[in-house]
């Protein structure tokens, strides 16, 4: 008897690490989809510092989660860092090379800064793997409601050339570069100044003009773009639940 105690324990305790140890990674994974979550929440009210720093938690202890990746590239696309958020979506893409979303975020980013025919082959590969265009424009906000399942799927070579194109004009028609944005921030300054110096009366109604802009709706500061437009027409990526 005394004999099989030994390997019985043993055994026992190989079980308890083996459910310590799946616990931990269960609860790591909750915690990283729960930060990824106030992540995208607080990107889509326009605290975009906030959002970064919800993701970089995920990825200072998970360096290529695919979400955090993406989602960090989406702030970083916004806010006008096109090179870092370029990066950030290739890491992405090399982590998860099969979401389609992540492809279609890097051809709107390549659109953006002039790569056309970069652009439209990275939106291609997205809409293959989504397998439906509907789909697409859905997961960028083009659409409100989730393609029926007897819409027509995409085989890769019905995807025509101004689909692609529908879809990067479409996407991009609310997402103007945060550089533009700041310049006629700046430009608006710059007029406020002279129009101060000329009078008491004028300088009074530029200030008025400018608190307009500065609390528009959604409360974006006028140097970045609208919180709506990083909501609706980028493709957001979420941690699934552990099964």
């Amino acid at each position: 008897m005394h004999a099989l105690q030994k390997p019985i324990q043993v055994a026992i305790l190989a079980l308890a690490l083996c459910a310590l140890t799946m616990a931990t990674a269960s609860a790591d994974a909750e915690k990283a989809r729960l930060r990824n979550e106030l992540g995208i929440t607080y990107a889509k009210d326009g605290h975009l510092d906030d959002a970064l720093r919800y993701f970089s938690l995920i990825l200072a202890e998970h360096p290529e989660n695919p979400a955090a990746l993406n989602n960090s590239a989406n702030v970083y696309f916004v806010q006008g860092e096109t090179e870092r958020a370029r990066k950030l979506y290739e890491r992405a893409i090399h982590t998860e090379p099969q979401e389609g979303g992540i492809h279609l975020n890097l051809g709107i980013l390549l659109h953006a800064i002039g790569e056309e025919q970069a652009s439209a082959a990275r939106v291609r590969r997205g809409l293959e793997l989504i397998g439906d265009p509907h789909q697409a424009y859905y997961l960028l906000g083009l659409s409100t409601q989730p393609p029926s399942s007897n819409s027509r799927a995409a085989d890769a070579s019905d995807l025509q050339a101004a689909e692609i194109e529908e879809l990067l004009a479409r996407a991009m028609a609310e997402i103007p570069a945060a550089a533009k944005a700041q310049q006629a921030t700046q430009a608006g300054a710059e007029q406020g100044v002279q129009t101060a110096q000329a009078t008491p009366a004028a300088a009074e109604k530029s200030a008025s003009e400018s608190q307009k802009v500065s609390t528009r709706p959604g409360g974006a500061k006028a140097s970045k773009v609208d919180p709506d437009v990083v909501a609706d027409r980028l493709f957001w990526m979420s941690v699934p639940k552990n099964p």
